[in-house]
């Protein structure tokens, strides 16, 4: 987990699409030894955050979006191989309202542009299904890019909102 280092920062901007709008963000990092939150900034005010958890065996999403997903969703588990992938059960929360939750999580590997070249990315895909069973009633796809040593570079929420880090 050392060597992969999820929870570093790779740059203080970041490109953040919100409904199909562009804004370039100052990010804001809160990190503790269990956790770590980003949050993107425009000319000062908080745009969005990103909420994640940390512990030796896993990297976890807590919040973002304005979702909060309780437990958190694991998107990397230590020791783990590429292809790997789990299931999770719990809830999101919007506000007050609370839904149940199950997830898909994968991974895989994919080139990405970051700064001025390609590199090879892990990205871990969590299709999220909300709503009692046996028929949630919303779907969506949240997928993840880690950089070795760089932490979360990119995240993609479809059309709802996605960013980027810009490399320094």
């Amino acid at each position: 987990m050392e060597t992969f280092a999820p929870a570093a920062i790779a740059g203080k901007k970041a490109t953040l699409r919100l409904l199909g709008t562009d804004l370039e963000t100052d990010v804001e990092p809160v990190k503790s030894e269990t956790d770590l939150t980003l949050r993107f900034l425009h000319h000062g005010e908080v745009l969005e955050e990103e909420a994640y958890s940390i512990t030796p065996a896993q990297f976890l999403l807590s919040k973002a979006a304005g979702e909060t997903y309780t437990p958190a969703i694991p998107l990397l588990k230590f020791p783990m191989h590429l292809g790997d992938g789990w299931e999770w059960t719990g809830t999101t929360s919007t506000g007050a309202v609370q839904q149940p939750a199950r997830a898909s999580v994968s991974s895989a590997e994919e080139n990405i542009a970051f700064g001025e070249t390609f590199q090879s990315a892990l990205r871990v895909d969590v299709v999220l299904k909300i709503g009692p069973e046996p028929r949630p009633h919303a779907e969506r796809k949240l997928s993840f890019w880690f950089l070795e040593g760089k932490g979360v570079v990119k995240r993609d929420f479809g059309s709802v909102s996605s960013r980027i880090m810009l490399e320094e």
